[in-house]
C-alpha cells in the first residue's frame, strides 16, 4: 500500500478504531492459539472441503504460493477491498497504520513465537528446514494470513472472494497453505501441504 503522510486523527475517532479493532485481534489470537499449528503438515487430510487441494511436497507449497497462477488470481481478488486500499484516502491509510500499531502490540510477536516452534518441530518431525532464501517466508506467512483476514474483517462489506478465510481454515486444521490453482477467483482450488 502507497502510505500518504499520517493524518492527525481526533481522540475520538482513535477511539473509535480501538473499539473496532482491538475485538477483532483478541479474537484472531484467542483463535489462533487453539490451532495445532503446523502438526499435519505432510499428512494427507482425508475430510478437506472440496475446493482444497493437497500439494506433494513443501517444496510444491513453496513454489505454488510463488507462482504467477497464485499472483494473478491474488490481483484479482476483491476489487472492491483493493480499490479502497489503492485510493490514497489519508484516513484509510491512517486506520490501517493504527490497526498494525494494535495488531503489533497483540497478536503478532505471539503468533511469529508460535510458529518459530512449529517450524523447528515441523523440521525435525519431516528432516527438513528451510533454506536461508525462504526462512522469512516460512516463519511470517501465519501471521501476514492472520494479519489479512483480520483487516478484511473490518470491511467485510467489500469482500467478494474470502481467499484469507480459505488460507486460515488450512491453518486451523493443522496444514500449510501453499498457493492458488485456477483462473478464476470463484472456481480456483487452495492448495496445502
Amino acid at each position: 500500500m502507497i502510505r500518504t503522510k499520517e493524518l492527525k486523527v481526533s481522540l475520538e475517532l482513535r477511539k473509535a478504531w480501538e473499539e473496532a479493532i482491538v475485538p477483532i485481534a483478541v479474537a484472531a489470537l484467542t483463535e489462533f492459539r487453539a490451532w495445532p499449528l503446523l502438526q499435519r503438515v505432510g499428512e494427507p487430510w482425508l475430510d478437506a472441503p472440496p475446493r482444497i487441494k493437497r500439494v506433494a511436497s513443501l517444496a510444491a507449497a513453496a513454489k505454488a504460493v510463488k507462482s504467477t497462477e497464485t499472483k494473478k488470481l491474488w490481483e484479482a481478488e476483491n476489487p472492491g477491498l483493493r480499490a479502497m486500499y489503492f485510493n490514497l484516502s489519508t484516513m484509510l491509510n491512517s486506520r490501517e497504520l493504527y490497526f498494525d500499531k494494535v495488531w503489533r502490540n497483540r497478536v503478532e510477536r505471539i503468533v511469529h513465537k508460535a510458529t518459530k516452534v512449529a517450524l523447528k518441530a515441523l523440521g525435525k518431525r519431516l528432516k527438513w528446514e528451510p533454506g536461508k532464501a525462504d526462512e522469512g517466508f516460512w516463519l511470517y506467512r501465519p501471521n501476514n494470513i492472520l494479519r489479512e483476514h483480520a483487516w478484511e474483517r473490518l470491511h467485510s462489506q467489500a469482500v467478494e472472494a474470502p481467499f484469507h478465510e480459505h488460507f486460515l481454515s488450512i491453518l486451523r486444521a493443522g496444514y500449510y497453505p501453499a498457493g492458488l490453482q485456477g483462473n478464476d477467483w470463484k472456481t480456483c482450488r487452495f492448495l496445502y501441504f
